[in-house]
């Protein structure tokens, strides 16, 4: 520009400042050195966005700012879709079928039947202990049936006190871990029984209360 030709430095300058807008001058210069903060006002800005409104100097700023909002939307989904999940599956645990067994005793050994009662007992416990729900039921009849029997006079003390031992292991089975015990009529009229403890329920026949049970899902167990 010839106009300009043999003027001083300071003209220069002078000049250069009174041409060039202040948001260059703010831009051009380091942030760090400037005395004061400031925020620039975009005339650009268009859509939704107000023209004329400020924006933030720094664009790590913005960036940090939208990467933030990601991570925290992505975050949001992520647990709506893990409480969909325990929303679906919680019910099939909480509503699982409970483990079905019928225990069916026959046999008249004595110590026999009161150490497979001791067993049931034990894998009650277990099932239990591992938070699986169960339902058990024991049937009673032919050569078993005198351990349901209430009146014990009638046996020789070394068996009324095996008697008494089974007795109280099936009252146990029933009151403490919800063992249902059933003994058959038929059974008890050809023994001669009149009368059963209370924790005794009768059935007119054990093996018609086997197959009802067997139809309905439960295992079949014999002593």
């Amino acid at each position: 520009m010839p106009e300009l030709q043999g003027k001083p430095l300071r003209f220069y300058l002078l000049r250069l400042t009174t041409t060039l807008p202040l948001t260059t001058y703010l831009n051009l210069w380091p942030r760090s050195l400037l005395p004061f903060s400031f925020t620039l006002w975009d005339p650009t800005t268009t859509g939704t966005e107000k023209r004329g409104l400020p924006r933030s100097y720094s664009q790590s700023e913005r960036l940090c700012s939208s990467s933030l909002q990601k991570s925290s939307s992505e975050l949001k989904s992520k647990i709506i879709m893990k409480k969909f999940f325990l929303f679906l599956v919680l019910p099939i645990f909480l509503f699982a079928s409970p483990l079905k067994a019928v225990f069916d005793c026959a046999v008249g050994d004595l110590d026999w039947i009161s150490l497979r009662l001791s067993l049931i007992k034990k894998t009650a416990e277990q099932l239990m202990e591992e938070g699986k729900s169960y339902r058990f039921v024991i049937t009673i009849h032919s050569h078993c049936i005198k351990v349901v029997d209430a009146d014990l006079k009638k046996f020789p003390e070394s068996e009324r006190r095996k008697i008494e031992l089974i007795q109280s292991q099936l009252k146990t089975l029933k009151e403490m871990y919800s063992v249902d015990v059933k003994a058959c009529q038929i059974a008890m009229n050809r023994g001669k029984i009149k009368k059963v403890p209370p924790f005794v329920e009768t059935v007119p026949n054990s093996w018609i209360t086997l197959i009802e049970l067997q139809n309905k899902g439960f295992a079949f167990v014999p002593f």
